[in-house]
């Protein structure tokens, strides 16, 4: 007995009109089945169209299958891909955009942890481990004129004045590397030291750009060609002649000395845009 396989568009009491394609055995309270090893070569010819169904849609008029009828099956199957392709498309392009935006990010560094938690800008990388020969670096990007804060955390053991890379020493060397992304051209720019947010540092704190030091080769930048600093009761340094534009990148190098460390202090990031 030649075995049989049902069609999935197989009908009850479907007659055939002495096609040569097969013949259609009518079981009582079944569907119908299709001996599809009779002709097969011919059923092969007829076949033009191929679906995600276990049997392709064939013209041949034994099985029912008009032009019509599978032209408006093959709109709904490609309708029906085409629609979930794209939900599947939108769903998973909206996760990574959450994923990439949401909440702050906190990156390692030598001793240091930092973070733009406190908003406004993106920090992108941090490498290195603070010494003279291998400052930290940071890249940031910043996409506006308007002020920003880094936020940094000790995150070894506090040991002032230590020789040991793996602790929090009071020495800082940093590398600040800013992308402008404002739309604007900064024609200055400015850092800021903080040992309590948004308040003055003060001489008692310890806290400077390496106050101690009139002559420091350690402060330089490849888009400013001068800098100055400002003490008390500030610890500020500001670079200028020169210019950062649109969409380039900015190098500020410095050294932060704090000969009292705490496990919290702030670097505020002020680009300056010219007067109109």
């Amino acid at each position: 007995m030649q075995p049989l396989i049902a069609h999935p568009f197989a009908t009850r009491n479907h007659h055939t009109s002495g096609g040569s394609f097969g013949r259609e055995l009518n079981v009582p309270g079944k569907v119908n089945y299709v001996n599809v090893n009779v002709n097969i070569q011919k059923a092969v010819e007829n076949c033009v169209d191929l679906v995600p169904y276990p049997f392709p849609v064939c013209e041949n008029p034994v099985l029912g299958h008009s032009r019509a009828m599978r032209h408006r099956l093959l709109g709904r199957v490609s309708a029906f891909s085409v629609v979930g392709a794209v939900a599947l498309l939108l769903a998973t392009s909206g996760a990574g955009a959450d994923s990439e935006t949401d909440g702050p990010r906190i990156l390692e560094a030598g001793a240091y942890s930092f973070s733009d938690e406190l908003g406004g800008f993106h920090l992108t990388s941090a490498s290195g481990s603070g010494t003279r020969d291998d400052p930290v670096v940071i890249t940031q990007e910043l996409n506006s004129s308007s002020p920003v804060t880094l936020v940094i955390r000790a995150i070894r053991p506090i040991r002032p004045f230590s020789n040991s890379e793996e602790v929090v020493n009071g020495f800082l060397y940093l590398r600040s590397e800013i992308l402008n992304n404002s739309g604007q051209a900064w024609i200055e720019f400015e850092f800021e030291l903080q040992e309590l947010l948004q308040k003055p540092s003060v001489f008692g704190d310890g806290l400077s750009f390496d106050q101690r030091q009139s002559n420091t080769p350690s402060i330089k930048s490849d888009s400013f060609a001068e800098f100055s600093r400002d003490f008390e009761p500030y610890d500020r340094l500001l670079f200028q002649n020169g210019r950062l534009d649109p969409l380039k990148t900015g190098s500020f190098s410095f050294l932060v000395t704090d000969f009292t460390p705490r496990p919290k202090f702030f670097l505020v990031l002020d680009p300056r845009i010219p007067s109109s």
